[in-house]
């Protein structure tokens, strides 16, 4: 019994802690004009937070609050993006509704940093290999826009992205003449 006391009151404070997390303004405020830093000590936060829901109930109510107040504070750190739009798939089903998440984060992403090649690769990866398709028709219909950004992704500089794979699958697609621009 007193273990399970002392549990209940631990994941009691754990869903405290949302309680104390400010609006924007008054970070921005309490911040002291080192937004940056104070984004950077929330995301740790906000980590912290999704590790800890990751290994007990898998589910992140908060995640949002922290990473919309973090991009508030700081909308040009791509690490916040990329972790965002990966992390928001881990809870307890990938449904297209997560998906669709995901590629938002991932356009938020592109929006500030448009030649990030892993925002690309993201949409490309969700769309082609992720989403639960419907019937044939859709799946061809998000595969091919999948494609599209894979190419992006693999033209970008600095980009680890085989162009090939790219060249196979709009081979796959009947492209021949995209297959060939992508060489």
């Amino acid at each position: 019994f007193e273990v399970r006391r002392i549990a209940a009151r631990a994941f009691s404070l754990q869903q405290a802690e949302v309680f104390y997390l400010p609006p924007v303004p008054v970070l921005e405020a309490t911040a002291l004009g080192h937004a940056g830093f104070a984004a950077d000590l929330l995301f740790l936060r906000g980590v912290s937070y999704f590790i800890t829901h990751l290994f007990a109930d898998r589910s992140f109510p908060w995640l949002d609050a922290y990473l919309e107040r973090v991009v508030a504070l700081d909308p040009n750190n791509a690490a916040v993006y990329e972790w965002a739009m990966k992390v928001v798939k881990y809870r307890q089903l990938i449904t297209n509704e997560v998906i669709d998440e995901s590629n938002r984060w991932a356009e938020r992403g592109i929006e500030v940093f448009p030649d990030n090649w892993k925002f690309y690769l993201e949409i490309g990866f969700n769309h082609y290999f992720e989403r639960d398709f419907q019937s044939d028709e859709d799946r061809t219909k998000w595969q091919r826009k999948a494609v599209d950004y894979f190419m992006i992704a693999s033209s970008l500089p600095g980009s680890r992205l085989d162009p090939n794979f790219v060249t196979e699958l709009y081979l796959r697609h009947n492209e021949r003449e995209m297959a060939l621009l992508d060489v």
